[in-house]
């Protein structure tokens, strides 16, 4: 398997509480973090390092200013783009479809982006997006928290490009039944 980048994109999350939170979760995964616009960055927010507790340290991060910086530094990359929302486009999938729907091992950098709590992902990133992912909910509130949101994603993501890794692999080949 080649070598694969997948990265949460945070675009303008405000709470640094959030934003720590992410970074743990992206240490955990492998992962890395691009911050957008209003997001918390490190270095300038106490709150956010004292929620990261220490993985500021290990997360490769950068910070754009907008949505513009961010979607030309990204232009010409082999890459999915995944949004985070709960509402349906022509583009929703359910995150349970992911392993199944999407061809995770065809791209060099998986983009999984989460946005503000309360206005949700921009529409230059939405516009470009190849899916939008959407948390199935069964209770009576429709949304949940934005690091909630990154750890269900970015574990569904991790698995699926293992499950994909074992399928393509000759451990997994089926072996013809004798009879």
């Amino acid at each position: 398997m080649p070598f694969m980048k997948v990265t949460f994109v945070l675009d303008n999350v405000r709470s640094a509480f959030n934003v720590g939170a992410v970074f743990r979760t992206a240490d955990g995964l492998g992962f890395n973090i691009h911050l957008i616009g209003i997001t918390p960055i490190p270095g300038q927010d106490k709150k956010l390092e004292k929620t990261s507790l220490k993985s500021l340290d290990y997360v490769d991060n950068l910070y754009f200013r907008s949505h513009d910086d961010w979607i030309q530094y990204i232009q010409n990359i082999n890459k999915l783009i995944l949004v985070v929302e709960n509402y349906d486009t022509e583009k929703t999938i359910s995150i349970f479809d992911i392993p199944d729907f999407i061809d995770l091992q065809g791209y060099a950098n998986i983009f999984i982006v989460l946005g503000h709590e309360i206005n949700g992902v921009g529409n230059p990133i939405i516009g470009i997006a190849d899916y939008i992912l959407r948390i199935p909910m069964y209770g009576r509130k429709n949304s949940l928290n934005v690091a909630t949101c990154a750890g269900i994603v970015g574990y569904f993501i991790k698995s699926g490009i293992f499950r994909q890794s074992l399928l393509k692999s000759s451990l997994w080949q089926e072996k013809p039944h004798k009879p």
